[in-house]
């Protein structure tokens, strides 16, 4: 996930975490952005997740190493991280070989947008990841690379609904 200033990044990583819990998968939220005592991470779990999901998801704000990230998705299905930029001694190449290292955990991870709307720190990621989501200013939300599905749909984080569904071909 990548977008503006203030789009709804992180709104969207809260809701796709309780859609992932809501699966029963276990899920680990790195909260490193906001930290797991902010106003803004209480208020976005109280709105975005729900209470019976609650028991799936582990929350921390520890900022951790390459070894140990690597460990946390060892031991859950998903792992969310807001954002990849606050992961200290981590490259982009770090990205691709930890999805690499953990076939089966899907990891969903925030990195942050430079003002031309690309990855801060360049876009390695972008072609490593399955699946890339930009956030756009007002929360649309706007799946630019999905190698599981068409791309045809866009989403609003603040209704949380489709909001279209046009067809995009192929050039």
């Amino acid at each position: 996930i990548r977008g503006d200033k203030g789009a709804g990044k992180s709104r969207l990583l809260c809701q796709l975490i309780n859609a992932f819990a809501g699966k029963l998968y276990r899920v680990a939220f790195l909260s490193l952005e906001m930290g797991i005592h902010s106003a803004i991470t209480q208020r976005y779990k109280s709105e975005y997740v729900s209470p019976a999901n609650l028991k799936r998801i582990d929350i921390t704000d520890t900022v951790p190493d390459y070894d140990q990230l690597n460990a946390i998705c060892k031991k859950y299905d998903v792992v969310a991280i807001d954002s990849w930029t606050k992961l200290r001694g981590m490259d982009q190449t770090d990205f691709d070989r930890l999805q690499k290292e953990n076939p089966n955990t899907i990891i969903i991870s925030i990195f942050q947008s430079t003002t031309s709307k690309v990855t801060r720190g360049g876009n390695m990621p972008e072609y490593d990841a399955s699946v890339v989501i930009h956030v756009h200013t007002g929360g649309v939300a706007e799946c630019e690379k999905n190698r599981f599905a068409p791309t045809t749909v866009t989403y609003s984080v603040f209704t949380k609904k489709i909001t279209s569904s046009e067809v995009v071909e192929n050039a």
